[in-house]
């Protein structure tokens, strides 16, 4: 059985949702089984609701995020703690899984 791919999003405005729903539609219909949630409600590794015993599978799949971009280019009030954990020195980060992070900015800029 394929692994479950994990699409994880940070958003103020909802535009990264949208992203990920558009890509999990798009990855369903060629067959992948994927699983959408906001990174507040995200099994990682430091957040609380994350079951200590499943870090195996945590280690062994692939994860993809959307993280827009909120105000003037900071991060969006749902991705504060997370980058609060990642900023300490002992955070825990896996080595064995497989992710990638897409940066969206703000389309309401000044061109």
């Amino acid at each position: 059985m394929d692994p479950v791919i994990h699409l994880t999003y940070a958003t103020s405005t909802g535009t990264s949702q949208d992203v990920a729903t558009r890509l999990s539609y798009k990855l369903r219909e060629r067959g992948y089984r994927t699983q959408i949630r906001p990174i507040n409600e995200a099994e990682l590794p430091w957040n609380e609701s994350h079951n200590k015993h499943e870090n195996t599978q945590f280690e062994s799949s692939v994860h993809i995020f959307f993280i827009s971009t909120a105000g003037q280019g900071h991060e969006p009030i749902a991705m504060a703690k997370v980058w609060k954990e990642l900023c300490k020195k002992k955070a825990k980060i896996y080595n064995t899984c497989y992710y990638t992070i897409y940066g969206l900015g703000d389309s309401s800029y000044e061109k």
